[in-house]
């Protein structure tokens, strides 16, 4: 009796391109992992991008829970390295939920648009 045990070639093809993006954690999620480099720099983009109307709520889940926010004038300044990780991703979900309000309101119209025609 004899036995053909053939291997298959196992081909490994290293990833190439940007890493697969690390899943956000849930809002109720107590244990948060910490915001990578890059999306601590989004974030910080995100929150310079809002209008001013916006910034009064930042300044409030800020607040809730540290103190290294420091004011000058109109200006303030957020030592986004200092901000808690829980901090981070509120911050990183009120920036998202804003941006979706914003795509909402843009396709209402749209689809007001294609009703009259």
């Amino acid at each position: 009796m004899s036995v053909d045990l053939k291997t298959k070639p196992v081909s490994y093809t290293p990833h190439v391109g940007r890493p697969p993006a690390l899943k956000k954690p849930k809002a109720k999620d107590p244990h948060k992992r910490d915001m990578t480099f890059e999306e601590k720099q989004k974030l910080s983009n995100n929150l310079q991008n809002l209008p001013l109307e916006k910034l009064d709520n930042v300044v409030q889940i800020i607040k809730k829970r540290n103190s290294s926010l420091s004011q000058h004038d109109d200006e303030i300044v957020v030592d986004i390295d200092s901000v808690d990780t829980e901090t981070l991703w509120e911050l990183d979900r009120f920036v998202t939920n804003y941006k979706k309000s914003l795509s909402k309101n843009k396709r209402k119209p749209k689809l007001g648009e294609l009703a009259l025609q």
